[in-house]
Protein backbone atom coordinates (compact mmCIF):
# COMPACT_ATOMS: atom_id res chain seq x y z
CA UNK A 1 0.00 0.00 0.00
CA UNK A 2 1.17 3.53 -0.72
CA UNK A 3 2.48 5.51 2.21
CA UNK A 4 1.70 9.20 2.60
CA UNK A 5 4.84 10.31 0.77
CA UNK A 6 4.15 8.05 -2.23
CA UNK A 7 0.53 9.15 -2.31
CA UNK A 8 1.62 12.79 -2.35
CA UNK A 9 4.14 12.23 -5.17
CA UNK A 10 1.61 10.36 -7.33
CA UNK A 11 -1.03 13.02 -6.74
CA UNK A 12 1.41 15.80 -7.63
CA UNK A 13 2.43 13.95 -10.81
CA UNK A 14 -1.12 13.62 -12.10
CA UNK A 15 -2.00 17.15 -10.99
CA UNK A 16 0.91 18.61 -12.95
CA UNK A 17 0.27 16.36 -15.96
CA UNK A 18 -3.37 17.38 -16.23
CA UNK A 19 -2.64 21.05 -15.62
CA UNK A 20 0.04 21.13 -18.31
CA UNK A 21 -2.23 19.23 -20.69
CA UNK A 22 -4.85 21.99 -20.37
CA UNK A 23 -2.35 24.82 -20.78
CA UNK A 24 -3.40 25.53 -24.37
CA UNK A 25 -7.11 25.79 -23.62
CA UNK A 26 -8.49 29.02 -25.04
CA UNK A 27 -10.95 31.02 -22.94
CA UNK A 28 -11.03 34.13 -25.10
CA UNK A 29 -8.56 36.08 -23.01
CA UNK A 30 -4.77 36.44 -22.86
CA UNK A 31 -4.78 37.73 -19.29
CA UNK A 32 -1.81 36.04 -17.63
CA UNK A 33 -3.24 36.15 -14.09
CA UNK A 34 -6.43 34.46 -15.26
CA UNK A 35 -4.54 31.56 -16.86
CA UNK A 36 -2.29 31.14 -13.80
CA UNK A 37 -5.38 31.01 -11.60
CA UNK A 38 -6.91 28.28 -13.81
CA UNK A 39 -3.66 26.33 -13.78
CA UNK A 40 -3.49 26.37 -9.98
CA UNK A 41 -7.18 25.51 -9.72
CA UNK A 42 -6.84 22.51 -12.05
CA UNK A 43 -3.76 21.28 -10.21
CA UNK A 44 -5.50 21.55 -6.83
CA UNK A 45 -8.59 19.77 -8.13
CA UNK A 46 -6.72 16.84 -9.67
CA UNK A 47 -4.31 16.56 -6.74
CA UNK A 48 -7.27 16.39 -4.34
CA UNK A 49 -9.06 13.87 -6.57
CA UNK A 50 -6.15 11.46 -6.45
CA UNK A 51 -4.99 12.11 -2.87
CA UNK A 52 -8.34 12.06 -1.10
CA UNK A 53 -10.49 9.85 -3.34
CA UNK A 54 -8.91 7.69 -6.06
CA UNK A 55 -5.86 6.35 -4.23
CA UNK A 56 -7.75 5.64 -0.98
CA UNK A 57 -10.54 4.04 -3.02
CA UNK A 58 -8.29 1.47 -4.70
CA UNK A 59 -7.03 0.36 -1.29
CA UNK A 60 -10.45 0.38 0.36
CA UNK A 61 -11.52 -3.22 0.94
CA UNK A 62 -15.22 -2.38 0.95
CA UNK A 63 -14.95 -0.74 -2.47
CA UNK A 64 -13.02 -3.70 -3.87
CA UNK A 65 -15.62 -6.10 -2.45
CA UNK A 66 -18.22 -4.36 -4.62
CA UNK A 67 -16.18 -5.23 -7.70
CA UNK A 68 -14.88 -8.72 -6.93
CA UNK A 69 -16.20 -11.94 -5.50
CA UNK A 70 -14.13 -13.57 -2.77
CA UNK A 71 -12.05 -15.82 -5.04
CA UNK A 72 -10.65 -15.76 -8.53
CA UNK A 73 -11.67 -18.64 -10.75
CA UNK A 74 -11.21 -20.30 -14.12
CA UNK A 75 -13.89 -19.15 -16.52
CA UNK A 76 -12.27 -20.53 -19.66
CA UNK A 77 -15.08 -23.03 -20.29
CA UNK A 78 -16.31 -23.64 -23.82
CA UNK A 79 -19.86 -22.58 -22.96
CA UNK A 80 -18.64 -19.27 -21.51
CA UNK A 81 -16.51 -18.59 -24.59
CA UNK A 82 -19.34 -19.32 -27.00
CA UNK A 83 -21.75 -17.03 -25.15
CA UNK A 84 -19.31 -14.12 -25.00
CA UNK A 85 -18.16 -14.45 -28.60
CA UNK A 86 -21.72 -14.75 -29.87
CA UNK A 87 -22.74 -11.67 -27.91
CA UNK A 88 -20.06 -9.54 -29.58
CA UNK A 89 -20.73 -11.10 -32.99
CA UNK A 90 -24.47 -10.42 -32.87
CA UNK A 91 -24.18 -6.90 -31.45
CA UNK A 92 -21.53 -5.82 -33.97
CA UNK A 93 -22.92 -7.57 -37.06
CA UNK A 94 -25.38 -4.74 -37.95
CA UNK A 95 -22.47 -2.29 -38.18
CA UNK A 96 -20.63 -4.60 -40.57
CA UNK A 97 -23.73 -4.95 -42.74
CA UNK A 98 -24.54 -1.25 -42.79
CA UNK A 99 -20.97 -0.40 -43.80
CA UNK A 100 -20.90 -2.95 -46.63
CA UNK A 101 -18.76 -3.27 -48.62
CA UNK A 102 -16.30 -1.26 -46.51
CA UNK A 103 -14.90 2.20 -45.97
CA UNK A 104 -11.32 2.35 -47.22
CA UNK A 105 -9.02 4.90 -45.60
CA UNK A 106 -6.65 7.12 -47.59
CA UNK A 107 -3.50 5.17 -46.65
CA UNK A 108 -5.07 1.94 -47.90
CA UNK A 109 -6.01 3.56 -51.22
CA UNK A 110 -2.44 4.79 -51.62
CA UNK A 111 -1.16 1.27 -50.90
CA UNK A 112 -3.53 -0.28 -53.48
CA UNK A 113 -2.59 2.27 -56.15
CA UNK A 114 1.11 1.62 -55.54
CA UNK A 115 0.51 -2.14 -55.71
CA UNK A 116 -1.36 -1.94 -59.01
CA UNK A 117 1.32 0.27 -60.54
CA UNK A 118 4.12 -1.88 -59.10
CA UNK A 119 5.68 1.10 -57.33
CA UNK A 120 5.46 0.02 -53.69
CA UNK A 121 7.76 2.28 -51.67
CA UNK A 122 7.47 0.67 -48.23
CA UNK A 123 6.15 3.78 -46.51
CA UNK A 124 2.85 1.92 -46.10
CA UNK A 125 3.28 -1.61 -44.68
CA UNK A 126 4.08 -3.71 -47.72
CA UNK A 127 2.33 -6.84 -46.43
CA UNK A 128 -0.92 -4.93 -45.89
CA UNK A 129 -0.59 -3.30 -49.32
CA UNK A 130 -0.05 -6.63 -51.09
CA UNK A 131 -2.80 -8.37 -49.06
CA UNK A 132 -5.34 -5.69 -49.95
CA UNK A 133 -4.14 -5.54 -53.55
CA UNK A 134 -4.44 -9.30 -53.99
CA UNK A 135 -7.94 -9.32 -52.49
CA UNK A 136 -8.95 -6.61 -54.97
CA UNK A 137 -7.42 -8.63 -57.83
CA UNK A 138 -9.09 -11.89 -56.85
CA UNK A 139 -12.52 -10.71 -55.71
CA UNK A 140 -12.93 -7.16 -56.96
CA UNK A 141 -12.87 -3.93 -54.97
CA UNK A 142 -16.15 -4.38 -53.08
CA UNK A 143 -15.80 -8.03 -52.09
CA UNK A 144 -12.07 -7.68 -51.47
CA UNK A 145 -12.39 -4.80 -49.03
CA UNK A 146 -15.37 -6.50 -47.37
CA UNK A 147 -13.37 -9.71 -46.81
CA UNK A 148 -10.62 -7.80 -45.07
CA UNK A 149 -13.17 -5.97 -42.91
CA UNK A 150 -14.69 -9.38 -42.01
CA UNK A 151 -11.24 -10.57 -40.93
CA UNK A 152 -10.90 -7.48 -38.73
CA UNK A 153 -14.41 -8.11 -37.36
CA UNK A 154 -13.51 -11.70 -36.38
CA UNK A 155 -10.23 -10.67 -34.73
CA UNK A 156 -12.06 -7.93 -32.82
CA UNK A 157 -14.64 -10.44 -31.57
CA UNK A 158 -11.86 -12.78 -30.43
CA UNK A 159 -9.90 -9.98 -28.75
CA UNK A 160 -12.72 -8.44 -26.73
CA UNK A 161 -14.16 -11.86 -25.98
CA UNK A 162 -10.79 -12.85 -24.60
CA UNK A 163 -10.48 -9.66 -22.55
CA UNK A 164 -13.94 -10.27 -21.07
CA UNK A 165 -13.18 -13.91 -20.25
CA UNK A 166 -9.90 -12.93 -18.59
CA UNK A 167 -11.67 -10.31 -16.49
CA UNK A 168 -14.27 -12.92 -15.49
CA UNK A 169 -11.45 -15.22 -14.41
CA UNK A 170 -10.39 -12.54 -11.91
CA UNK A 171 -13.62 -13.07 -9.99
CA UNK A 172 -15.31 -9.87 -11.10
CA UNK A 173 -18.95 -9.57 -10.14
CA UNK A 174 -21.59 -9.98 -12.83
CA UNK A 175 -22.82 -6.37 -12.64
CA UNK A 176 -19.28 -5.12 -13.31
CA UNK A 177 -18.88 -7.57 -16.20
CA UNK A 178 -22.16 -6.33 -17.70
CA UNK A 179 -20.98 -2.73 -17.33
CA UNK A 180 -17.71 -3.52 -19.14
CA UNK A 181 -19.54 -5.46 -21.84
CA UNK A 182 -21.76 -2.46 -22.48
CA UNK A 183 -18.69 -0.21 -22.76
CA UNK A 184 -16.86 -2.57 -25.11
CA UNK A 185 -19.85 -3.10 -27.39
CA UNK A 186 -21.00 0.50 -27.62
CA UNK A 187 -17.62 2.27 -27.67
CA UNK A 188 -17.33 4.29 -30.91
CA UNK A 189 -13.72 3.13 -31.10
CA UNK A 190 -14.91 -0.46 -31.53
CA UNK A 191 -18.27 -0.28 -33.29
CA UNK A 192 -17.28 2.83 -35.25
CA UNK A 193 -14.32 1.09 -36.88
CA UNK A 194 -16.16 -2.04 -37.96
CA UNK A 195 -16.49 -2.21 -41.72
CA UNK A 196 -13.40 -0.03 -42.18
CA UNK A 197 -10.35 -1.23 -44.13
CA UNK A 198 -7.53 0.07 -41.97
CA UNK A 199 -4.13 -1.42 -41.10
CA UNK A 200 -4.21 0.07 -37.59
CA UNK A 201 -7.12 -2.12 -36.53
CA UNK A 202 -5.41 -5.50 -36.99
CA UNK A 203 -2.16 -4.09 -35.60
CA UNK A 204 -3.91 -2.72 -32.50
CA UNK A 205 -5.83 -5.94 -31.85
CA UNK A 206 -2.67 -8.03 -32.26
CA UNK A 207 -0.88 -5.77 -29.77
CA UNK A 208 -3.71 -6.07 -27.23
CA UNK A 209 -3.60 -9.86 -27.51
CA UNK A 210 0.15 -9.69 -26.94
CA UNK A 211 -0.50 -7.66 -23.76
CA UNK A 212 -2.92 -10.32 -22.50
CA UNK A 213 -0.44 -13.11 -23.30
CA UNK A 214 2.33 -11.33 -21.41
CA UNK A 215 -0.02 -10.68 -18.50
CA UNK A 216 -0.91 -14.37 -18.25
CA UNK A 217 2.74 -15.45 -18.54
CA UNK A 218 3.95 -12.95 -15.93
CA UNK A 219 1.43 -14.18 -13.38
CA UNK A 220 1.57 -17.92 -13.96
CA UNK A 221 4.13 -20.48 -12.85
CA UNK A 222 3.53 -22.53 -16.00
CA UNK A 223 3.51 -21.41 -19.61
CA UNK A 224 0.71 -22.90 -21.67
CA UNK A 225 1.27 -24.04 -25.24
CA UNK A 226 -1.60 -21.73 -26.21
CA UNK A 227 0.29 -18.71 -24.88
CA UNK A 228 3.54 -19.33 -26.73
CA UNK A 229 1.77 -20.11 -30.01
CA UNK A 230 -0.19 -16.88 -29.65
CA UNK A 231 3.00 -14.93 -29.00
CA UNK A 232 4.32 -16.20 -32.32
CA UNK A 233 1.10 -15.33 -34.16
CA UNK A 234 0.45 -11.91 -32.64
CA UNK A 235 4.12 -10.90 -32.70
CA UNK A 236 4.31 -11.67 -36.41
CA UNK A 237 1.11 -9.74 -37.11
CA UNK A 238 2.41 -6.72 -35.17
CA UNK A 239 5.41 -6.63 -37.50
CA UNK A 240 3.40 -7.21 -40.69
CA UNK A 241 0.76 -4.52 -40.18
CA UNK A 242 2.86 -1.57 -38.98
CA UNK A 243 6.34 -0.52 -40.05
CA UNK A 244 7.30 0.38 -36.48
CA UNK A 245 6.05 -3.01 -35.27
CA UNK A 246 9.53 -4.52 -35.72
CA UNK A 247 11.04 -1.91 -33.40
CA UNK A 248 8.38 -2.54 -30.77
CA UNK A 249 8.98 -6.30 -30.88
CA UNK A 250 12.76 -5.89 -30.65
CA UNK A 251 12.45 -3.63 -27.59
CA UNK A 252 9.93 -6.01 -26.02
CA UNK A 253 12.29 -8.94 -26.54
CA UNK A 254 15.24 -7.06 -25.02
CA UNK A 255 13.25 -6.21 -21.89
CA UNK A 256 11.93 -9.77 -21.74
CA UNK A 257 15.54 -11.01 -21.68
CA UNK A 258 16.26 -8.64 -18.78
CA UNK A 259 13.32 -10.06 -16.82
CA UNK A 260 14.46 -13.61 -17.60
CA UNK A 261 17.90 -12.78 -16.21
CA UNK A 262 16.28 -11.40 -13.06
CA UNK A 263 14.16 -14.59 -12.86
CA UNK A 264 10.89 -12.72 -13.12
CA UNK A 265 9.81 -14.53 -16.31
CA UNK A 266 10.20 -17.98 -17.81
CA UNK A 267 12.54 -18.45 -20.72
CA UNK A 268 10.36 -20.52 -23.08
CA UNK A 269 8.27 -17.61 -24.47
CA UNK A 270 11.52 -15.76 -25.30
CA UNK A 271 12.26 -18.16 -28.14
CA UNK A 272 8.85 -17.47 -29.64
CA UNK A 273 9.30 -13.72 -29.34
CA UNK A 274 12.53 -14.09 -31.29
CA UNK A 275 10.80 -16.44 -33.75
CA UNK A 276 8.04 -13.90 -34.37
CA UNK A 277 10.66 -11.24 -35.18
CA UNK A 278 12.37 -13.64 -37.57
CA UNK A 279 9.09 -14.74 -39.19
CA UNK A 280 7.77 -11.20 -39.63
CA UNK A 281 11.08 -9.94 -41.00
CA UNK A 282 11.40 -12.84 -43.46
CA UNK A 283 7.86 -12.37 -44.77
CA UNK A 284 8.38 -8.65 -45.27
CA UNK A 285 11.75 -9.24 -46.93
CA UNK A 286 10.21 -11.82 -49.26
CA UNK A 287 7.41 -9.43 -50.23
CA UNK A 288 9.90 -6.60 -50.80
CA UNK A 289 12.00 -8.79 -53.09
CA UNK A 290 9.00 -10.16 -54.98
CA UNK A 291 7.57 -6.68 -55.62
CA UNK A 292 10.91 -4.87 -55.95
CA UNK A 293 10.18 -2.49 -53.06
CA UNK A 294 12.70 0.30 -52.66
CA UNK A 295 12.22 3.01 -50.07
CA UNK A 296 12.73 6.50 -51.50
CA UNK A 297 15.03 9.06 -49.86
CA UNK A 298 12.07 10.98 -48.49
CA UNK A 299 11.00 7.95 -46.40
CA UNK A 300 13.25 9.30 -43.62
CA UNK A 301 10.77 12.12 -43.02
CA UNK A 302 8.40 9.66 -41.30
CA UNK A 303 10.75 9.67 -38.30
CA UNK A 304 11.34 13.43 -38.27
CA UNK A 305 8.00 14.79 -37.10
CA UNK A 306 9.32 16.26 -33.86
CA UNK A 307 12.46 18.08 -35.10
CA UNK A 308 10.81 19.28 -38.33
CA UNK A 309 7.85 20.66 -36.37
CA UNK A 310 10.18 22.40 -33.94
CA UNK A 311 12.18 23.96 -36.75
CA UNK A 312 9.00 25.25 -38.41
CA UNK A 313 7.83 26.87 -35.19
CA UNK A 314 11.26 28.38 -34.64
CA UNK A 315 11.16 29.93 -38.14
CA UNK A 316 7.67 31.26 -37.46
CA UNK A 317 8.44 32.76 -34.04
CA UNK A 318 12.16 33.56 -34.27
CA UNK A 319 12.79 33.97 -37.98
CA UNK A 320 14.74 37.14 -37.26
CA UNK A 321 17.19 35.06 -35.23
CA UNK A 322 18.00 32.61 -38.06
CA UNK A 323 21.34 33.35 -39.71
CA UNK A 324 21.86 33.20 -43.49
CA UNK A 325 24.04 30.12 -43.05
CA UNK A 326 21.32 28.40 -41.02
CA UNK A 327 18.70 29.31 -43.64
CA UNK A 328 20.84 27.69 -46.32
CA UNK A 329 21.34 24.50 -44.30
CA UNK A 330 17.66 24.23 -43.34
CA UNK A 331 16.69 24.96 -46.95
CA UNK A 332 18.59 21.91 -48.15
CA UNK A 333 16.38 19.72 -45.95
CA UNK A 334 13.07 21.64 -45.82
CA UNK A 335 11.48 24.37 -47.92
CA UNK A 336 12.59 27.17 -45.61
CA UNK A 337 10.45 29.95 -47.13
CA UNK A 338 7.26 27.88 -46.64
CA UNK A 339 7.81 26.68 -43.07
CA UNK A 340 6.24 29.59 -41.20
CA UNK A 341 3.10 29.45 -43.33
CA UNK A 342 2.83 25.68 -43.30
CA UNK A 343 3.33 25.31 -39.55
CA UNK A 344 0.23 23.90 -37.83
CA UNK A 345 0.61 23.30 -34.06
CA UNK A 346 -1.70 20.28 -34.25
CA UNK A 347 -0.07 18.26 -37.04
CA UNK A 348 3.35 18.08 -38.66
CA UNK A 349 2.37 16.60 -42.03
CA UNK A 350 2.34 19.92 -43.90
CA UNK A 351 5.87 20.63 -42.73
CA UNK A 352 7.13 17.12 -43.47
CA UNK A 353 5.82 17.36 -47.02
CA UNK A 354 8.52 19.95 -47.78
CA UNK A 355 11.32 17.48 -46.98
CA UNK A 356 13.70 17.45 -49.95
CA UNK A 357 14.95 13.91 -49.45
CA UNK A 358 18.55 15.10 -49.23
CA UNK A 359 19.54 12.80 -46.38
CA UNK A 360 23.21 13.75 -46.70
CA UNK A 361 22.31 17.19 -45.31
CA UNK A 362 20.60 15.82 -42.20
CA UNK A 363 23.77 15.89 -40.10
CA UNK A 364 24.42 19.65 -40.58
CA UNK A 365 20.67 20.24 -40.20
CA UNK A 366 20.68 18.63 -36.76
CA UNK A 367 23.63 20.78 -35.74
CA UNK A 368 21.51 23.83 -36.59
CA UNK A 369 18.51 22.28 -34.87
CA UNK A 370 20.52 21.76 -31.67
CA UNK A 371 22.04 25.25 -31.82
CA UNK A 372 18.60 26.85 -32.11
CA UNK A 373 17.34 24.74 -29.23
CA UNK A 374 20.05 26.16 -27.01
CA UNK A 375 19.03 29.70 -28.00
CA UNK A 376 15.27 29.27 -27.49
CA UNK A 377 14.51 25.96 -25.72
CA UNK A 378 10.97 27.05 -24.82
CA UNK A 379 10.09 27.21 -28.53
CA UNK A 380 10.91 23.52 -28.96
CA UNK A 381 9.01 22.57 -25.82
CA UNK A 382 5.93 24.46 -26.98
CA UNK A 383 6.12 22.90 -30.45
CA UNK A 384 6.27 19.40 -28.97
CA UNK A 385 3.67 19.86 -26.24
CA UNK A 386 1.11 21.87 -28.21
CA UNK A 387 0.94 19.04 -30.72
CA UNK A 388 0.87 16.24 -28.14
CA UNK A 389 -0.94 17.61 -25.07
CA UNK A 390 -4.17 16.13 -26.43
CA UNK A 391 -2.94 12.76 -25.18
CA UNK A 392 -3.57 13.96 -21.62
CA UNK A 393 -6.24 16.63 -22.15
CA UNK A 394 -9.49 14.90 -21.19
CA UNK A 395 -11.64 17.86 -22.31
CA UNK A 396 -10.24 18.10 -25.84
CA UNK A 397 -10.38 14.30 -26.14
CA UNK A 398 -14.18 14.49 -26.10
CA UNK A 399 -13.71 15.70 -29.69
CA UNK A 400 -10.74 13.45 -30.46
CA UNK A 401 -12.20 11.16 -33.07
CA UNK A 402 -12.22 10.41 -36.75
CA UNK A 403 -14.46 7.89 -38.45
CA UNK A 404 -13.89 6.78 -42.02
CA UNK A 405 -16.64 6.92 -44.61
CA UNK A 406 -16.33 7.02 -48.39
CA UNK A 407 -20.01 6.61 -49.21
CA UNK A 408 -22.94 8.97 -49.60
CA UNK A 409 -25.47 6.32 -48.55
CA UNK A 410 -28.02 7.42 -45.98
CA UNK A 411 -27.35 4.32 -43.86
CA UNK A 412 -23.69 5.29 -43.51
CA UNK A 413 -24.56 8.86 -42.55
CA UNK A 414 -27.01 7.65 -39.91
CA UNK A 415 -24.44 5.20 -38.55
CA UNK A 416 -21.80 7.90 -38.22
CA UNK A 417 -24.30 10.22 -36.54
CA UNK A 418 -24.97 7.49 -34.00
CA UNK A 419 -21.22 7.16 -33.32
CA UNK A 420 -20.88 10.91 -32.83
CA UNK A 421 -23.84 10.88 -30.45
CA UNK A 422 -22.50 7.92 -28.45
CA UNK A 423 -19.31 9.91 -27.84
CA UNK A 424 -21.35 12.28 -25.67
CA UNK A 425 -22.96 9.63 -23.44
CA UNK A 426 -21.38 9.12 -19.98
CA UNK A 427 -20.87 5.34 -20.01
CA UNK A 428 -19.48 4.74 -23.55
CA UNK A 429 -17.43 7.91 -23.05
CA UNK A 430 -15.32 6.03 -20.49
CA UNK A 431 -13.74 3.92 -23.25
CA UNK A 432 -13.83 6.51 -26.04
CA UNK A 433 -11.74 9.23 -24.43
CA UNK A 434 -8.13 8.86 -25.46
CA UNK A 435 -6.70 10.95 -22.62
CA UNK A 436 -8.71 9.15 -19.95
CA UNK A 437 -7.39 5.80 -21.23
CA UNK A 438 -3.81 7.10 -20.98
CA UNK A 439 -4.44 8.20 -17.38
CA UNK A 440 -5.93 4.80 -16.51
CA UNK A 441 -2.91 2.95 -17.94
CA UNK A 442 -0.44 5.22 -16.13
CA UNK A 443 -2.35 4.99 -12.84
CA UNK A 444 -2.65 1.20 -13.14
CA UNK A 445 1.09 0.90 -13.74
CA UNK A 446 1.88 3.08 -10.72
CA UNK A 447 -0.33 1.20 -8.28
CA UNK A 448 0.96 -2.12 -9.68
CA UNK A 449 4.40 -1.38 -8.26
CA UNK A 450 3.01 -1.44 -4.73
CA UNK A 451 1.48 -4.90 -5.20
CA UNK A 452 3.53 -6.91 -7.66
CA UNK A 453 6.74 -6.87 -5.67
CA UNK A 454 9.08 -9.15 -7.65
CA UNK A 455 6.65 -9.95 -10.45
CA UNK A 456 7.22 -8.62 -13.94
CA UNK A 457 5.22 -5.72 -15.34
CA UNK A 458 6.41 -6.30 -18.88
CA UNK A 459 2.86 -6.31 -20.23
CA UNK A 460 2.84 -2.53 -19.82
CA UNK A 461 5.86 -2.10 -22.09
CA UNK A 462 4.03 -2.45 -25.47
CA UNK A 463 1.55 0.23 -24.37
CA UNK A 464 4.25 2.64 -23.19
CA UNK A 465 6.12 2.16 -26.46
CA UNK A 466 2.86 2.87 -28.28
CA UNK A 467 2.44 6.11 -26.34
CA UNK A 468 6.03 7.17 -27.06
CA UNK A 469 5.59 6.42 -30.77
CA UNK A 470 2.42 8.52 -30.77
CA UNK A 471 4.25 11.41 -29.09
CA UNK A 472 6.97 11.20 -31.74
CA UNK A 473 4.43 10.90 -34.55
CA UNK A 474 2.78 13.52 -36.77
CA UNK A 475 -0.53 14.02 -34.92
CA UNK A 476 -2.68 12.93 -31.99
CA UNK A 477 -5.74 15.16 -32.06
CA UNK A 478 -8.32 13.66 -34.42
CA UNK A 479 -6.34 10.44 -34.89
CA UNK A 480 -7.12 8.15 -31.93
CA UNK A 481 -6.33 5.04 -34.00
CA UNK A 482 -2.64 5.42 -33.16
CA UNK A 483 -3.52 4.75 -29.51
CA UNK A 484 -6.16 2.06 -29.94
CA UNK A 485 -3.99 -0.51 -28.08
CA UNK A 486 -3.98 1.81 -25.03
CA UNK A 487 -7.71 2.49 -25.25
CA UNK A 488 -8.63 -1.17 -25.66
CA UNK A 489 -6.35 -2.35 -22.83
CA UNK A 490 -7.08 0.30 -20.19
CA UNK A 491 -10.13 -1.33 -18.48
CA UNK A 492 -8.38 -4.72 -18.36
CA UNK A 493 -5.24 -3.29 -16.73
CA UNK A 494 -7.17 -1.41 -14.07
CA UNK A 495 -9.26 -4.46 -13.15
CA UNK A 496 -6.12 -6.63 -13.05
CA UNK A 497 -4.31 -4.31 -10.64
CA UNK A 498 -7.36 -3.87 -8.41
CA UNK A 499 -7.62 -7.65 -8.15
CA UNK A 500 -3.94 -7.81 -7.15
CA UNK A 501 -4.55 -5.20 -4.46
CA UNK A 502 -7.45 -7.22 -3.08
CA UNK A 503 -5.45 -10.45 -3.14
CA UNK A 504 -2.55 -8.70 -1.39
CA UNK A 505 -4.90 -7.37 1.31
CA UNK A 506 -6.57 -10.79 1.73
CA UNK A 507 -3.25 -12.64 2.05
CA UNK A 508 -2.92 -14.35 5.44
CA UNK A 509 0.38 -12.58 6.12
CA UNK A 510 -1.45 -9.26 5.77
CA UNK A 511 -4.24 -10.16 8.13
Amino acid sequence: MMNRRSKTVVSIFFGLLYSFAMIYSNYGTQLFVFHVFLYVLRFAAVFSLFYFFLIPAVYNHSYLSRIFTQESGDYYKLSDKVKIYLLFAVCWLPALIIKYPSSVDMDSWVAVIQYRNNVLDGIQPVFHAVLLGKLFDWFGQDIGSFLLSVLQYLIMIFTFGRITLYIESLGVKRKVINFLLFIFITSPFTVGYLGVTLKDIIYSLALVNMVVCLMEISESKTVLTRDIIEILIWGTMIILFRNNGIHLMILLTIFYIVDVIHKKLQIKPLFFLISSIAAGSLIIQAVCIAFEVEKPDYAAREMMSVPFQQTARYVRDYGYDVTDEEKEIIGKVLAYDELAERYDPRISDRVKETYTGNSEYLKPYFKVWYSQFLRHPSCYLHAFWEQNHHMFDIVSSTENYQFFDDSLRLADKVFLSICFTIMKFPIPWVNSNLALSCYIVLFSWIIAHYVHHKRSLIYYLPLFITMIIALAGPVIQGHPRYLFPVIYSAPLLLIRELRNIKDDADHPCKA
